[in-house]
C-alpha cells in the first residue's frame, strides 16, 4: 500500500476515534461568566465559565467551556463540555464525550464515558479578551509565588520600569498583567534586558510575572 494512502487511513482512524491533540494554552473567552465564590452552582448549557483562584463550581449542563484557575474545585455533570484546569485543583466529571485538559498537580475523578483527557505539565491562560471585572488575577498570590526574586523601580512609573534581578532575564519569561488578569502584549523588554517600556499602558495598578525554574515571582507596580 502506498505510504501516502496509509497515512491518510491512519489519520482517519485517529480522528474517528475522537482523539484530539492536547491544548495547554487557552484564551479566556470574552463571554465568560466569572465565578468568584465557593460553592457556586449553575445549570446552563452553551456557556463559558471562568472560575477564580481558590473558588468552586458545581455545573450541570452540556456544551460548556470552563477555565479553572489554581486551587479550584470543579464538579461537572453533562455532555460535550470542555474543561481546562490549572494547578492544585480537583475535578469530578460525569456525562459523555467531555474533553479535559488538566495540570498534573490537580486531582481527577472520571465518572463519565468516552472522556477525552490529556495532562498538561503547564496550563496557561491568555487574558487578552477576558471580561473586565472578572477574576482578580492577583488575588490570593501566596508567599512562594511572590518571593523576592526581583524588584522593580521607580514606582510609580511613567515610561521605563527597571528590573533589579540577580540573573539574566529572557523575553519569554516576563509578562505584565492588569489587576483584572489581562495580559498586556505591548510591553517590551528593552535591549539591556533589565528594563521594560510601559509607556503604552494606561494609568493603573499592574503586576509583573517573572517565570523561573523554581516557580514564578510577581511584583506590583503603578503606572502614572
Amino acid at each position: 500500500m502506498p505510504m501516502k494512502k496509509l497515512v491518510v487511513i491512519m489519520l482517519g482512524l485517529i480522528i474517528g476515534s475522537g482523539y484530539t491533540f492536547s491544548q495547554c494554552t487557552n484564551t479566556v473567552n470574552a463571554s465568560s461568566e466569572s465565578i468568584k465564590a465557593k460553592g457556586e452552582q449553575r445549570t446552563k448549557s452553551n456557556s463559558y465559565f471562568w472560575v477564580c483562584r481558590g473558588k468552586s463550581l458545581i455545573l450541570t449542563g452540556s456544551h460548556n467551556t470552563i477555565y479553572a484557575e489554581d486551587s479550584v474545585a470543579l464538579n461537572v455533570a453533562g455532555d460535550s463540555n470542555f474543561i481546562y484546569q490549572k494547578n492544585y485543583g480537583s475535578l469530578n466529571v460525569s456525562g459523555a464525550y467531555n474533553t479535559v485538559r488538566i495540570n498534573n498537580t490537580s486531582t481527577y475523578t472520571n465518572n463519565g464515558t468516552f472522556t477525552n483527557k490529556s495532562n498538561c505539565p503547564v496550563m496557561t491562560f491568555v487574558y487578552d479578551v477576558a471580561p473586565a471585572g472578572g477574576c482578580d488575577w492577583a488575588a490570593g498570590i501566596d508567599a512562594n509565588e511572590s518571593q523576592k526574586s526581583f524588584s522593580v523601580y521607580p514606582v510609580p512609573s511613567s515610561g521605563t520600569l527597571y528590573l533589579n534581578a540577580n540573573r539574566d532575564i529572557n523575553l519569554d519569561q516576563v509578562s505584565v498583567f492588569s489587576i483584572d488578569g489581562k495580559r498586556h502584549a505591548q510591553v517590551r523588554l528593552l535591549g539591556d534586558r533589565r528594563s521594560l517600556d510601559v509607556s503604552d499602558l494606561g494609568p493603573g495598578i499592574y503586576f509583573i510575572e517573572l517565570k523561573l525554574d523554581e516557580g514564578r515571582s510577581i511584583q506590583k507596580f503603578i503606572k502614572e
